[in-house]
């Protein structure tokens, strides 16, 4: 009989997250791998200063995500925080060399969403 947590742990050694970083790559390049790889691209791109890491989350990664989001979710309304749910849209700031993916992202406040160029 197999237990839950052995499946548990079969499937965090199985599904192991896949990451890769790249040095010297300049905006350019980055802008075009976003491009190429469209808006349903499972990966995780992050980049900056010319460092560009490419992330491809495991499903253990995804369930810890999922549940800091409803931990968040939960938060929110307790306090009646104002906030806007962003997913995990592609954030950029071209003067800081500076672009990212996050698992998922809220804005707080209208000061927030002005900070960020979104795409």
């Amino acid at each position: 009989m197999v237990l839950l947590n052995d499946v548990s742990n079969r499937l965090t050694l199985e599904d192991s997250e896949e990451r890769r970083v790249f040095s010297q790559v300049s905006w350019q390049q980055y802008e075009a791998l976003l491009a190429d790889l469209g808006e349903k691209s499972p990966y995780r791109v992050h980049f900056l200063a010319g460092d560009l890491e490419i992330v491809a989350p495991s499903r253990l990664h995804e369930s810890g995500k999922t549940r800091i989001g409803d931990l968040l979710l939960i938060y929110f309304l307790e306090t009646n925080t104002e906030y806007f749910p962003m997913g995990s849209t592609t954030l950029r700031r071209p003067e800081r060399q500076a672009g990212g993916e996050p698992d998922e992202s809220y804005c707080i406040g209208v000061e927030s969403l002005l900070t960020w160029r979104l795409k």
